[in-house]
């Protein structure tokens, strides 16, 4: 029963890691197709704001690579048969990988009481859906501006500050033009150049699918955590359909240093977009100890304010409200 389940109930796999380490807290399984990890990310986010939990985990995986998900990507004419090669010329689909990942995630004032090793700062996660579309695999340039515009909301600072993007980056023509020019709306006023560095993972490794986002967000904490902007594997020309010579954008082929921004802590944000209409983004910054430590003192006193005047009730009361 044990090991046939997973393969039925998604949740059963989530069932049994907690089972595994002894996790208390909720345990679920999250569907937002392509999207799913990141759409993981904000519910976790959420249990550890409200309290309702101290300790995370997120994450995701996918190891779908059976002959009919070939045969279905296929039909919809999604898959390249040499590599991914988000934002170049020759981009012509995907290639499907496989794999797994998962953050550990605490309240940042906790993580700096305990001495943990913080690796970035998660700022805000923006999510939206499409509404009304073209179609279950078309892009949505309205959903897509609204999910990254709601995480910058959220984290409190212009996009304009953000220095590199882990592009959903879908390696289609079209798909990568809609997507660098969501972007170009949003970081509007920048100048021309080599200025925010955009890259996909799927460059890599492939498309994993429902665990795309946790690629994509261990990419963009690791090139945090080392201030080091990282490469895209397979960018030779540049996709003719975008305006490159008047956006801010450039794809990075090597690994550079990231120096420090004077005015605050490197910068970056991830995106994930789902079938059906889902689109997620997050905004990370780099951890710096004496920056976040004060930001992490005004995020006690927000909660202290906001839970002095909406008392939440115990633990062993229940409310229902027909």
């Amino acid at each position: 029963m044990k090991t046939q389940c997973p393969g039925e109930l998604a949740n059963v796999v989530a069932g049994r890691v907690s089972n595994l380490l002894d996790l208390q807290g909720p345990n679920f399984a999250m569907d937002a197709a392509c999207a799913s990890s990141l759409a993981t990310l904000m519910e976790a986010c959420r249990l550890l704001q409200m309290r309702q939990v101290d300790v995370m985990i997120a994450g995701a995986t996918d190891r779908s690579m059976d002959a009919p998900t070939f045969a279905k990507f296929s039909a919809i004419g999604a898959l390249s048969a040499s590599h991914s090669t988000p934002f170049d010329a020759g981009a012509n689909g995907f290639v499907m990988g496989e794999g797994a990942g998962a953050f550990v995630l605490k309240r940042l004032s906790d993580a700096i009481r305990d001495g943990d090793e913080v690796h970035a700062v998660i700022r805000g996660v923006g999510g939206s859906s499409d509404g009304r579309g073209k179609g279950i695999t078309a892009p949505s340039q309205r959903g897509q501006i609204q999910a990254i515009a709601r995480a910058y909301s959220q984290a409190e600072y212009d996009a304009t500050t953000v220095e590199l993007i882990e592009a959903h980056g879908t390696s289609t023509k079209v798909g990568d033009a809609t997507e660098l020019g969501t972007l170009s709306l949003l970081w509007d006023g920048m100048p021309a150049g080599d200025n925010v560095a955009v890259g996909s993972i799927k460059s890599q490794v492939g498309h994993l699918k429902a665990a795309a986002g946790i690629a994509g967000l261990i990419k963009a904490v690791m090139a945090l955590h080392h201030r080091t902007i990282p490469p895209s594997a397979g960018f030779n020309t540049p996709n003719p359909t975008v305006d490159w010579d008047s956006n801010p954008f450039f794809v990075p082929t090597q690994a550079r240093e990231w120096p420090r921004p004077t005015a605050h802590p490197r910068r970056a944000g991830v995106s994930a977009f789902g079938f059906g209409g889902t689109n997620y983004h997050v905004a990370l910054e780099g951890f710096e100890p004496e920056y976040h430590s004060e930001l992490a003192q005004q995020w006690d006193l927000r909660w202290d304010a906001y839970s002095k005047t909406n008392p939440l009730p115990s633990q062993n009361q229940c409310c229902l409200n027909s």
